[in-house]
């Protein structure tokens, strides 16, 4: 096929994928990683000679939910550098602060997270979830209290973000 129809077909099989993971069918996730790990390495989610920050957030992020470390890590030091400049250290920090989190080790983990720069809301958003969800499991009672309501406040007082979306993070801090 050429390329741009190569990269049609792919994003409809990740498009039905996330679809039908979103609608209760979960044993399609290590598939979706499979096809966006394909477009990924094709080329297909650059924006010019840049990888684009938010595919590569999700790439990692699809392979530490399925416990695959070794794919995110090589995806981490790879493609970082390749990242916008600008956005090089959140890439960075964001994607660690994932891998650590879902290898469980919270103290790397926290001080990757907290250095997460504000470059968009779904990685501060994002950022600020996993943080919630590591002092949720540490006990770390004061720690979860104070970033809910400062998270919950963020989230009020942003215009950016449309409603549903809003509402999601909102339902995930009760």
């Amino acid at each position: 096929l050429p390329s741009d129809e190569l990269r049609s077909v792919l994003i409809f099989i990740i498009t039905y994928l996330t679809r039908q993971i979103n609608a209760g069918n979960k044993n399609l996730a290590a598939e979706r990683l499979y096809w966006y790990y394909e477009m990924f390495k094709k080329g297909f989610l650059q924006s010019g000679s840049y990888v684009e920050l938010r595919h590569l957030k999700n790439l990692v992020s699809l392979s530490v939910q399925q416990n695959n470390f070794e794919l995110a890590k090589e995806l981490i030091e790879e493609y970082t550098p390749k990242v916008d400049p600008q956005y090089i250290s959140t890439a960075r920090h964001y994607n660690l602060g994932a891998l650590y989190f879902y290898q469980s080790n919270f103290k790397d983990a926290q001080f990757h997270l907290l250095q997460v720069d504000y470059v968009d809301a779904f990685h501060h958003f994002d950022s600020k979830s996993l943080l919630l969800k590591m002092y949720y499991l540490q006990e770390a009672e004061d720690a979860l209290f104070s970033l809910t309501g400062a998270f919950t406040n963020l989230l009020r007082r942003n215009k950016t973000v449309a409603k549903p979306t809003k509402e999601q993070y909102l339902n995930f801090i009760k």
